[in-house]
């Protein structure tokens, strides 16, 4: 391996793993010897051009049957769904994220509550309104002071 290393320009151990990886397919021998012919060719092709830069992979970059790339790829997609689970973990930790769950049924209580207000408003209202005898200004006053009683009391529960 040393010989061919120093015949490619690279280490022994970048040698290894390029047999290791399959760059270097057809040039190891039965008896464990490297063809130089074969190993030169391999390394030229099987070279992996976009190493370094931001991309997908260039065409013929990897070994034949594209394992290498398909390996890179699911890598990827492993780290960048670990990444974004722990995101979700972070923001639940500090109270920014809630299960679905909670929030309908929180949703549902304030709905709730505000259906019962509104329609206890005229049971309310009416004997207010009744005692006022036909005083537009003030019957309007009194429903006004309902509503807004109503909505304060839903934004309190928003809160």
């Amino acid at each position: 391996m040393r010989a061919a290393a120093k015949q490619l320009g690279v280490s022994t151990p970048m040698v290894g793993r390029g047999i290791k990886s399959g760059r270097l397919n057809h040039a190891v021998l039965a008896d464990g010897t490297i063809d130089m012919r074969v190993a030169v060719r391999e390394w030229v092709e099987n070279a992996d051009h976009t190493h370094g830069q931001k991309g997908g992979n260039v065409a013929g970059t990897h070994n034949v049957n594209g394992a290498a790339s398909t390996l890179q790829q699911a890598k990827a997609a492993h780290a960048a769904f670990d990444a974004k689970m722990a995101e979700i973990a972070y923001k639940k930790a500090i109270g920014e994220v809630v299960p679905v769950k909670e929030m309908r049924e929180a949703m549902y209580d304030v709905a709730r509550r505000v259906r019962d207000r509104l329609q206890t408003l005229p049971a309310r209202i009416a004997p207010v309104v009744a005692g006022l005898a036909g005083d537009r200004d003030a019957c309007y006053l009194a429903v006004e002071v309902e509503v807004n009683e109503v909505l304060d009391d839903l934004a309190a529960l928003t809160e």
